[in-house]
């Protein structure tokens, strides 16, 4: 019925207060969370001067999945455990996937920088981060100022980089339509 009102409808359902007994991690919490799994396991291999594979880093992976879900389950705890059971496995299935990707991925790319942060403090992890926001002159003397974070930077050739969004949630094709998504979709132009 959500979908319906929200995808059919464009709008959103009035929130009753009550917990969802089924769910445990909300989207934005489960896409942080992947996005921080990712860029660690892309910082290994990084470090190694290698690519990942999952020979070398599966279970590492994995271990890391289920460690981040046990701090969160005693932070945040789920409904049930058959909840806790089922969303641990879905998580680390998308771990799976993602080191299976990045295995079968273009061998040509070099992934250069991860979760790149600017115009917020910089904890030193990566090297292309910037404390300082980028500014973008608008003329007449007016400036915009611009803070973010870059989920991944690849090196595609001598001189050419590729910005990489990660998408951890439903993904609609419709909202991805033209450019910039009839205006709605500006953070690519703006990396």
């Amino acid at each position: 019925f959500r979908h319906f009102l929200s995808r059919g409808l464009g709008l959103h359902a009035v929130d009753d207060g009550q917990r969802e007994m089924d769910v445990w991690l909300a989207p934005m919490l489960r896409g942080s969370l992947l996005h921080d799994l990712y860029a660690q396991l892309m910082r290994r291999g990084r470090d190694a001067k290698r690519r990942v594979s999952k020979k070398a880093d599966l279970q590492w992976f994995l271990e890391r999945g289920r460690l981040a879900l046990e701090g969160l389950r005693v932070e945040m705890p789920p409904p049930s455990d058959e909840v806790f059971e089922r969303e641990q496995q879905e998580l680390l299935g998308d771990l799976e996937l993602f080191i299976g990707g990045e295995e079968d991925g273009e061998a040509s790319r070099t992934p250069l920088g991860f979760e790149v942060s600017f115009g917020r403090p910089d904890d030193g992890v990566e090297p292309l981060a910037t404390a300082a926001p980028i500014e973008i002159s608008l003329g007449k003397g007016l400036t915009f100022r611009l803070a973010g974070r870059i989920d991944r930077i690849d090196q595609i050739g001598p001189d050419s980089f590729e910005i990489v969004k990660y998408k951890t949630r439903d993904y609609f094709e419709k909202d991805y339509e033209g450019v910039f998504g009839g205006g709605t979709k500006l953070q690519h132009a703006l990396y």
